[in-house]
């Protein structure tokens, strides 16, 4: 049995019908100009004329009919590739990928550590360490990237987040001066906009935080979802 679709086997027919449709025609001009009827086409040579009109404007329309199916069988053979492809990829994740998701899961485990910590990040002042990993992760895993593509896609936004809430604790934090590894917002009386813009200062790096564990919880659901 063949392994050819049967989208493909009509797509391939197609010019087998086209030439079918000129031989008919070529043997009804043969007709007409036989002996036997030689003498009533001279007698309605009209009837001839129309009759051949007819038949190339039928030739047109069955062509560009088939022009028109076989487009559209070529779509239609393009998107189920395309699943195909995305299933391969699913069912076969790459070495690459899992290593990766595997170790992405392991720096930012759901239960300990950095997540938990940012789930409940107050804003203010936070433990020097607990922020050492937001501000590896960018540098560490720069060059990094994921086969799949739409894991990929999950795994940059998680990266942008985190390098945007990297970038709030690296501008917007400063050293305590009494307590030894201890990070902070200023006082509020230090912000020229005093509590108010004090409060927004927080408030900005804790939706941040929150962001982050949106993504790293995004970048689990999706690459289960493909296989990883």
């Amino acid at each position: 049995m063949s392994d050819e679709s049967y989208p493909e086997r009509i797509i391939r027919s197609t010019p087998v019908a086209i030439a079918a449709a000129v031989v008919d025609i070529a043997a009804f001009v043969s007709l007409t100009l036989s002996d036997a009827v030689r003498g009533w086409v001279k007698a309605h040579p009209l009837l001839i004329v129309v009759a051949g009109l007819l038949i190339i404007l039928s030739l047109v329309v069955l062509t560009n009919r088939l022009a028109r199916s076989r487009a559209h069988l070529q779509a239609e053979v393009q998107v189920k590739n395309a699943k195909i492809t995305d299933l391969e990829a699913r069912l076969h994740p790459t070495v690459r990928d899992r290593e990766n998701f595997d170790r992405l899961l392991s720096e930012f485990p759901a239960n300990t550590g950095t997540i938990p910590f940012l789930e409940n990040f107050p804003g203010k002042q936070w433990k020097d360490k607990q922020a050492t990993p937001i501000h590896g992760f960018p540098v560490a895993w720069r060059y990094e990237f994921f086969d799949d593509p739409i894991v990929q896609d999950s795994f940059n936004t998680f990266r942008e987040k985190v390098r945007d809430l990297s970038d709030w604790l690296g501008g917007e934090g400063f050293p305590h001066l009494s307590k030894e590894g201890t990070s902070g917002l200023p006082a509020p009386h230090e912000f020229q906009g005093g509590y108010k813009e004090f409060a927004a200062v927080r408030d900005r790096g804790q939706r941040l935080a929150h962001v982050v564990v949106a993504a790293r919880l995004e970048v689990e659901k999706v690459g289960r979802s493909r296989g990883l």
